[in-house]
């Protein structure tokens, strides 16, 4: 019962901290730290519940904006992602939680390519960011990576803040 109450919590979280996001491509893409809530849900509670907790958030974020371009880009580009975050889980002590941080960011990168690929591919320019683009997967992989990346980072960035006060709870100690 408690996980499923912090479930709910830190799956709330999550959807209000991604309210505060920087917006850098204008089909999507913006660089957040939503990684970082999930993925501590992840570490205290394992990688099954984590990814649950993960699908729900972005469950709800497809629902609450309301974009779906395909039925495909729902689950690629909202739920897979965020599911994705939920693997940190895998991961244990502090540098498993960085390193679940990263992992799941990559997992969820993956997704996003394979969306840009399947789905946005027809909306490759010639040239993006000054390189001519004439491959769809490497046209996708530069798109997703100009804020995915940045996004793992600066979650990796506050997680290197908030660690040692919340490391107990982190581990699945005592509540803060």
């Amino acid at each position: 019962m408690r996980s499923i109450v912090e479930a709910g919590i830190f799956v709330a979280l999550t959807f209000i901290i991604g309210h505060f996001e920087f917006r850098i491509l204008p089909q999507g893409g913006s660089v957040n730290i939503v990684a970082l809530p999930l993925a501590i849900y992840a570490f205290r509670n394992g990688f099954k519940l984590g990814v649950a907790a993960g699908g729900t958030y972005g469950l709800l974020r497809l629902l609450w904006m309301g974009v779906m371009y395909h039925p495909l880009s729902g689950l690629l580009d909202f739920i897979i992602p965020s599911a994705a975050m939920g693997l940190a889980g895998l991961f244990k002590g502090r540098f498993g939680a960085y390193l679940g941080i990263i992992f799941g960011g990559i997992v969820g990168l993956a997704s996003h390519i394979l969306s840009g690929v399947l789905i946005f591919g027809h909306f490759m320019p010639d040239i993006f960011m000054g390189i001519p683009m004439g491959n769809v997967f490497f046209y996708s992989f530069i798109y997703n990576v100009t804020h995915v990346v940045p996004s793992i980072a600066l979650s990796l960035f506050t997680l290197s803040l908030l660690y040692k006060p919340l490391e107990r709870f982190i581990q699945g100690g005592q509540s803060v």
